[in-house]
This record gives C-alpha cells, sequence and structure tokens, in this order.
C-alpha cells in the first residue's frame, strides 16, 4: 500500500514503526555484556530512525513524476532483498 502511495501517511507510519519494532526485537546483538548489547540495540535504533527521517525527507521534496517512480522502485528492490535475507535466514 505504501509503495503504490495508497495508504494515508498516519497508516504508512505506523507499518514503519511496527516493521521497525519487529525488526529491533529480531536481531539480539553478539555481545559478551548485557550494557553492550543494550548499547549496540539503541545504535540500531537510532541508525533506523535516521535512515527513515532521510528516506521521508527525501520523499517529501520530489515532485516529478519519475522521481515518485524511482523511489518506489527504490522501496521495491529494499523490500525484495529482506525477503532474500529472511529466507536465506529460515533455510
Amino acid at each position: 500500500m505504501v509503495a503504490a502511495a495508497w495508504a494515508p501517511k498516519l497508516l504508512a507510519w505506523l507499518f514503519a514503526a511496527i516493521a521497525g519494532a519487529a525488526l529491533a526485537l529480531d536481531s539480539p546483538p553478539q555481545a559478551v555484556t548485557i550494557t553492550e548489547a543494550y548499547a549496540t540495540l539503541a545504535g540500531t535504533a537510532v541508525g533506523a530512525c535516521a535512515m527513515l527521517f532521510v528516506v521521508s525527507a527525501v520523499a517529501a521534496h520530489v515532485h516529478a513524476d519519475w522521481q515518485r517512480l524511482g523511489l518506489r522502485i527504490l522501496g521495491s528492490w529494499i523490500a525484495a532483498s529482506a525477503i532474500l535475507v529472511l529466507a536465506v535466514q529460515l533455510r
């Protein structure tokens, strides 16, 4: 729905937040101490939020049709690569 620009912005943000929280909870770091693990998870969360901010800022400033199409293609490639990584991990 988000790639087709059909979803309302609030719903798109909700989907992004749910996906980010699920990724963060499913990726425990390989750390020796719990403090180190918490620091790694906090850094991952900050990086993910920063990336989401950059992508949404870029998406807000594109106006031409070819730019919107390029963003949708980029988003679909990101989703496809995430699905491939998940498939490899499940195998």
